[in-house]
């Protein structure tokens, strides 16, 4: 049994392919449905699936669901890496889908245009100054809105004026924000709730609702899709106060692009002003494991490890047998001290025996308030007087990392005093390369012949 891509028409449905399977009476069709976020295979499936393995890979391993007889979801996993879970299971249960890259650029095209009606969607979005409050958007949801059935967009702005005068200036916004959160589906004339993305039923009142992670967690997961919520929280503006044990993001820092999406985070009481210092935005404590687990997490903390060359790695080997380490066991330990009463203290770490070509040998942070890690060590271990080898690796990343990167001098015959302090330096690439003092010496040279 073979299938063959044909009738993609993508200009004019940008969102769907067709899948012919050559056998009498029997037609696999795979289709896109945007709004779900879903692969729809339809077609003879019925005996496929009755196999208990095929069954199980199609609803348990691939996430799929049967909505008729021969209808079988497949939610976007990863993208277009999923059609080739598709295929594969096909073939293994009798069904062979030529045109496989052809297939793949298909789904690339369709991610795109997805991906372009998204970012489309944010910008309308980011053009009203006004997205409402929790009473105004709680009331469209919760009352305004009937699950399932369509309605008129004219009538539900007319009835939410009628009920809640505050909301006319907002609605518009209001919508939009709803949209782009996938929570409902609307167009220039009706409006519908995605049930399965909001069921009222199965949510808090609508006194309750912003109290709880939904909504958040809808605008976040879009947001994060168009990789823009660095532009909302990211390491130069988030804080985190070890005297109030709380995070917080410096409001300036935030990109004025979406200062909108900044004043309805404040409304909705996701964050809120320090009444001490208003530039300085808190997260609401009841947020702070969705917080950490949606925005924290998604914050680069550590720099790309570099690739490195056999005679690097092996120097670094050959020194960390010399010392055995106890220069950046010391080094750790004074880094503990140093940051005594961190929330995050188990984030700093010695990672030089997992990643010898990291470029440093400890994450740390510079501060009590530093909530990632924003100090990165290399720890240099000498005897007497002050020489060392940095390899071409260190160096580079010194150069990229320039006032995170940190030199600890640690003299390995002073280590067991309990008041020594190593020589720190900041920024040592420019420090080093920029001044006379330092004296470097090439021990080795490469050489080659340039054809």
């Amino acid at each position: 049994m073979f299938a063959q891509l044909e009738g993609l028409g993508l200009k004019d449905k940008p969102c769907q392919m067709v899948l012919s399977k050559y056998q009498e009476m029997n037609t696999i069709e795979l289709k896109v449905n945007e709004n779900n976020k879903e692969f729809i295979l339809s077609g003879s499936l019925g005996e496929m699936l009755q196999n208990r393995r095929a069954n199980f890979y199609f609803r348990n391993y691939l996430q799929g669901r049967l909505i008729h007889a021969d209808q079988f979801a497949l939610p976007f996993v990863e993208k277009e890496d999923i059609l080739l879970k598709i295929r594969n299971a096909l073939t293994k249960y009798g069904i062979n889908i030529r045109n496989l890259v052809l297939i793949k650029e298909v789904s690339i095209q369709i991610f795109s245009e997805t991906r372009r009606l998204s970012e489309t969607m944010l910008n309308e979005l980011l053009k009203h100054d006004n997205l409402g409050d929790a009473d105004e958007i709680s009331f469209v949801l919760f009352q305004a809105l009937t699950p399932v059935r369509k309605q008129f967009l004219k009538d539900v702005r007319k009835f939410c004026a009628s009920q809640l005068f505050s909301i006319s200036p907002s609605f518009d916004g209001i919508v939009r924000l709803l949209a782009f959160a996938n929570i409902i589906e609307a167009d220039d004339r009706t409006v519908v709730i995605k049930t399965k993305k909001f069921d009222p039923a199965e949510n808090r009142g609508r006194n309750e609702y912003f109290r709880s992670i939904h909504f958040f967690n809808c605008l976040f997961e879009r947001l994060k899709e168009l990789d823009c919520i660095g532009d909302l929280f990211n390491e130069n503006n988030l804080r985190f106060s070890h005297t109030t044990n709380q995070y917080y993001v410096k409001s300036h820092l935030i990109s004025f692009k979406f200062f909108t999406i900044r004043n309805l985070l404040l409304k909705l009481a996701f964050l809120e002003r320090d009444a001490t210092i208003p530039d300085h935005l808190l997260k609401a404590t009841h947020f702070t494991r969705f917080f950490e687990d949606t925005i924290i997490s998604g914050i680069k903390t550590t720099p790309n490890l570099l690739a490195f060359d056999i005679d690097e790695l092996t120097k670094t080997l050959e020194q960390k047998a010399e010392f055995g380490g106890t220069g950046e066991l010391f080094a750790l330990s004074y880094e503990q001290k140093r940051l005594k009463g961190h929330a995050r203290m188990n984030q700093v770490k010695r990672i030089s025996d997992d990643h010898v070509s990291a470029g440093y040998d400890i994450s740390s942070f510079d501060n009590l308030d530093s909530f990632i890690n924003d100090r990165f060590i290399e720890v240099k271990t000498y005897s007497n007087e002050i020489v060392f080898y940095w390899s071409k690796q260190e160096v580079a990343v010194a150069k990229d990392l320039r006032n995170k990167y940190w030199l600890y001098l640690v003299d390995g015959s002073r280590i067991t005093s309990s008041d020594y302090v190593p020589k720190m330096i900041q920024d040592p690439y420019r420090k080093i390369f920029e001044n006379e003092q330092w004296k470097k010496e090439t021990e080795k040279w490469k050489i080659f012949i340039d054809d």
